[in-house]
């Protein structure tokens, strides 16, 4: 069993903000909602970005 990381429960959070609905007309269809992802740039801090599913 996978162990639920930060970024699980911060994705957690913000679907129970949205709600259901709003959560899932981001995106397409086959794979609604968002995904967040940690950009890391050299010479910058790592930056956490939220993008549509089926672009992450």
């Amino acid at each position: 069993m996978r162990r639920l990381q930060r970024r699980d429960l911060a994705q957690l959070a913000v679907a129970a903000r949205l709600g259901p609905d709003a959560y899932a007309v981001v995106d397409t269809a086959a794979e609604p909602g968002t995904v967040l992802l940690v950009v890391n740039r050299p010479g910058a801090e790592p930056r956490v970005v939220e993008v549509p599913t089926a672009l992450g």
